[in-house]
C-alpha cells in the first residue's frame, strides 16, 4: 500500500516487476508527461558490473510493459 509523507514530498510504494532493485539505487521522475522508474542492479544472467534499467510507470507502483537496459 502506498504511503505518502506531505513533509517530504515523497511517496513509498512497492513496485512489482521481474528484477528486484535495491531501493537505495532507484528513483522515479516525470518527463514529457510520463512517469519513469530508473534503477541500478546486477542482473543474474549478465556477467560484469551492475546495469542501469529504465521503465515507464503505468501508475506509481506498476511498471508498464518491460524494462529496458542501457548499454
Amino acid at each position: 500500500m502506498p504511503t505518502h509523507s506531505p513533509a517530504s514530498g515523497r511517496r513509498k510504494v512497492r513496485l512489482k516487476h521481474r528484477l528486484i532493485p535495491s531501493p537505495s539505487m532507484a528513483t522515479t521522475f516525470y518527463h514529457q508527461g510520463k512517469q519513469w522508474y530508473l534503477w541500478a542492479q546486477k542482473a543474474p544472467d549478465i556477467a560484469g558490473n551492475s546495469n542501469i534499467y529504465l521503465a515507464e510507470l503505468e501508475n506509481p507502483w506498476t511498471i508498464k510493459g518491460r524494462a529496458g537496459k542501457t548499454q
